[in-house]
């Protein structure tokens, strides 16, 4: 029969044995974090800085014909904004170095500026004159038309990925007849992912935060005037959001392309259920203004209410990834938003549409708990825990041991997991498990 003494001694033993196994998965965790982030900016960023093409990372690398692919660009800075914002503000509270986190996020904006800025020069006519360069809102997914020999060199410098040779990219996916790409436009959703960036920047960086070249501050592309990162996000956000309502009617918000004059041409419409919540980001910035057009406030507030009850379908139909995203960011529902992307967010569909990294999202930028959330950290640490060590990827094969990142943005593609996946077999960059992994630091206070 056990003394107390030695119930006592066994009690310590487990609650001891438990605190190491938890410090244990806690520093794996971080550990993998740090790879990815290595691996990120070696083997998915052709550099950091102004040029063409850098501080922008490429979705892929895939095994057919050795490629590296910059698809949806846009929405991949979006995170990697977010991962940095979110990085600096875990940094500070430890107390650790930022030196390095705020050249990447100056360079990661400065490159949104880049794009917005050069866009409408990328479309107009053999027959007439080049479009104006012009910081407007409109932007462009991507600006990269070559790989030189030494940024191949950069690129496959790590022996542990596959060798790439050729690059595909939305800027160089051109329209017959044409010297443009239209696949290369704006749309909706570069728009919602580039704002969830953006307003994690807002929340984390100070307004006195600069970059600095030596002893110079620097300040953002094409925006001479500014020098805060804080400011520099918030001055694109206000312009996104003001163009993307510049052409109002009932119907819609079309996003027109400035130099050809028409819709773009995928994700034109920013209007549909949304407005409202474009509404509360850009008061944000305004101090009380908003961008409803005469009926569209009226429109706005029916469709929100509309929205508001019918989630289901719109995450069936493989919507969820914007419409969540999108109330996440703006609290669209107000008190019942944690809520709704808390009972959505966590719903098992038959179509793998679950966007469990919601309402995480929404309650670090509204610095919300709840007793839901306070339960899912045990969650939350074993889907991080099933991120593999080497990075994200899919083989296309048997094998579905981390199927819950097999693909390239578990964030906004949960329904192309394991089996489902219909793209090449490649290699991903890892920014989906980067942003959810320090979301969940600064909620559980890791």
């Amino acid at each position: 029969m056990k003394t107390p003494k030695h119930i006592i001694i066994t009690l310590l033993l487990l609650i001891f044995n438990s605190i190491i196994f938890a410090q244990t998965r806690n520093n794996n965790l971080e550990n993998k974090y740090n790879n990815y982030s290595i691996s990120l900016k070696q083997n998915y960023v052709l550099g950091i800085g102004n040029n063409p093409g850098y501080s922008l990372p490429a979705a892929e690398r895939q095994y057919k014909k050795n490629t590296i692919k910059w698809a949806d660009a846009t929405i991949f800075l979006g995170h990697y904004i977010g991962v940095l914002a979110t990085e600096f503000y875990i940094l500070s509270e430890k107390q650790q170095a930022t030196d390095k986190t705020i050249e990447e996020l100056y360079y990661a904006l400065s490159t949104l500026y880049r794009l917005d800025y050069k866009a409408e020069t990328y479309y107009y006519q053999e027959d007439s004159s080049a479009g104006t360069a012009l910081l407007n809102g409109f932007f462009v997914r991507d600006d990269i038309s070559n790989i030189s020999k030494q940024e191949y060199t950069k690129l496959n410098s790590q022996s542990q990925l596959l060798e790439v040779k050729n690059f595909e990219s939305d800027f160089t996916d051109f329209e017959n007849g044409k010297t443009y790409s239209l696949n290369n436009e704006m749309s909706k959703d570069q728009v919602i992912f580039l704002l969830m960036g953006l307003q994690l920047v807002k929340k984390y960086i100070p307004e006195t935060i600069v970059y600095k070249s030596g002893d110079s501050i620097m300040s953002i592309n094409y925006s001479p005037n500014i020098t805060s990162i804080k400011s520099a996000a918030n001055h694109i956000s206000k312009l996104i959001l003001e163009y993307i309502s510049s052409n109002k009617n009932i119907l819609g918000w079309y996003i027109i392309n400035p130099t050809t004059q028409t819709k773009v041409k995928r994700g034109f419409n920013a209007f549909h259920f949304q407005a409202k919540a474009y509404s509360k980001i850009y008061k944000g910035y305004t101090d009380g203004s908003n961008i409803y057009g005469r009926c569209n406030r009226l429109f706005a507030g029916i469709e929100n209410g509309i929205l508001r009850i019918s989630l289901n379908p719109i995450i069936k139909n493989g919507q969820g990834h914007m419409s969540l995203t999108l109330a996440a960011i703006s609290n669209q529902f107000g008190r019942k938003t944690q809520d709704k992307l808390f009972k959505y967010g966590f719903k098992q569909y038959k179509n793998g549409g679950n966007y469990e990294w919601e309402p995480l999202l929404n309650a670090v930028l509204f610095s919300i708990k709840t007793d839901s959330l306070d339960n899912k950290e045990e969650w939350y640490k074993n889907f991080l825990d099933q991120a593999p060590t080497i990075g994200p990827y899919n083989r296309k094969t048997e094998d579905l041991t981390y199927q819950n990142w097999s693909v390239s943005r578990r964030t906004t593609q949960p329904e192309s997991r394991g089996s489902n996946y219909k793209g090449h077999e490649a290699d991903f960059n890892g920014l989906d498990y980067m942003l959810i992994y320090n979301l969940y630091r600064i909620y559980y206070k890791q």
